[in-house]
């Protein structure tokens, strides 16, 4: 009988470990058919702690601001299924924010270490994209309304905006990286937790440049993978191939330099953006190993740089004193 049970507490274990904890992960099952925005309650067994949230579902479709795949926000295909969530990551001038917040279940295991995914996309209808999003993991449920609608925890989860700036409005971009778990984690929360000042914004064009920044999400996993299995499509576990680029000073006063490790043999554009996603200089250069940019002019705040050259786009924040 003991050998039984040990057994099965065994298989149990492994099959724990190989299960995404994260119940209803693409928001396919909800108690009621969202027809309003607000209603992310409605989705099973997530919640949402500051009552602004959004669920999409396609069982709405022309009945309703919140169906799949044209809703109140622009139009988006679910990644899979048939729902999604939307939340506010950036409001212009009051740090306003929106959560999406579940359970988890089982809680997670002390010392085990965890892959943490969901995919965002940014709204048809908003002109700026802001890529600090990231999981906070807690002990107990996070609820109600923050000062200035900003929940100022450290998330163990943070995108990195340099390496995943999140502008894309088509597709579904991923969001993954991994930790290592306490034992008293047994809730997730999904937001920007940076206030403004800490959160650069990009502007990618559209309609609404006055509206606050907003996501689609959709397929959340935390999956343990301890014994393996913990890899990330960007992470600063598997960085980028290729030409590295590098700024500095960084806080910078007078000039920024900007170096690659390979020699540049194509024209490259290089623009400087405040942090309201405003272009503050542009600047088509042939570059072969580095340049250095006049930024004594620059206000005091923090900037990024973006170069795009070979068809790729590239982004580093910078600090002017």
């Amino acid at each position: 009988m003991k050998s039984f049970i040990f057994f099965s507490l065994l298989f149990l274990s492994q099959f724990i470990r190989g299960q995404n904890l994260v119940m209803n992960p693409s928001f396919e099952d909800y108690t009621a058919c969202p027809h309003y925005l607000d209603e992310l309650n409605n989705a099973l067994y997530w919640f949402d702690p500051v009552s602004s949230s959004d669920l999409y579902n396609a069982c709405g479709n022309g009945l309703s601001l919140v169906g799949v795949p044209s809703n109140i926000c622009g139009h988006q295909p679910a990644r899979t299924g048939t729902g999604y969530a939307g939340i506010i990551t950036y409001g212009f001038g009051n740090n306003g924010r929106e959560y999406i917040e579940v359970k988890l279940i089982p809680g997670l295991t002390t010392g085990n270490k965890y892959l943490v995914s969901f995919y965002v996309s940014l709204s048809d209808t908003i002109a700026y994209a802001c890529g600090n999003i990231g999981a906070y993991f807690s002990q107990f449920a996070v609820y109600g309304s923050p000062p200035n609608y900003l929940y100022n925890y450290t998330p163990q989860i943070a995108n990195n905006f340099l390496l995943n700036p999140l502008t894309d409005k088509n597709n579904w971009t991923l969001v993954a990286d991994t930790f290592t778990a306490t034992g008293t984690e047994r809730y997730m929360t999904i937001g920007n937790f940076d206030n403004d000042t800490n959160s650069p914004i990009i502007l990618v064009g559209g309609a609404n440049t006055a509206g606050p920044i907003y996501y689609y999400i959709d397929d959340v996993s935390v999956i343990d993978c301890t014994n393996g299995g913990c890899i990330t499509g960007i992470s600063p576990l598997n960085p980028p191939k290729g030409n590295l680029i590098n700024i500095y000073p960084n806080p910078v006063k007078e000039y920024i330099t900007i170096s690659f490790s390979q020699p540049m043999f194509t024209a490259c554009r290089v623009r400087i953006i405040d942090i309201m996603g405003k272009e503050v200089y542009r600047q088509s250069l042939f570059i072969q190993k580095q340049v250095s940019l006049p930024v004594s002019n620059l206000a005091q705040g923090n900037y990024v740089v973006e170069l795009n050259y070979e068809d790729k786009k590239e982004y580093k924040k910078f600090i002017k004193e």
